[in-house]
């Protein structure tokens, strides 16, 4: 079974939010993952319910000039358009 998993450190402690529900490979996904200060939401396709996790710590701030991973895809592939990776508010 292989899962989505979305980590992230504002503080001290990283969050580390695991999916439910199991990634099937060679299918479509729809992978939304929500940072709101400490605060972070996994959704997996049509979930209405997320998995939730927070970073420990007092501060909020999260430095946006380190690169993101996505891991399991090659470095040689270009993410296409249509997976719509946004920036954050």
């Amino acid at each position: 079974m292989f899962c989505c998993i979305i980590i992230y450190i504002i503080n001290i402690g990283p969050a580390n939010i695991q999916s439910r529900q199991p990634i099937t490979l060679g299918a479509w996904h729809q992978i939304r993952a929500v940072r709101n200060n400490i605060d972070g939401e996994l959704y997996i396709n049509d979930d209405t319910n997320p998995v939730t996790g927070q970073s420990s710590g007092t501060s909020v701030g999260l430095s946006t000039s380190a690169s993101t991973y996505i891991g399991g895809i090659p470095n040689a592939v270009t993410i296409p358009s249509r997976a719509v990776i946004g920036g954050g508010k």
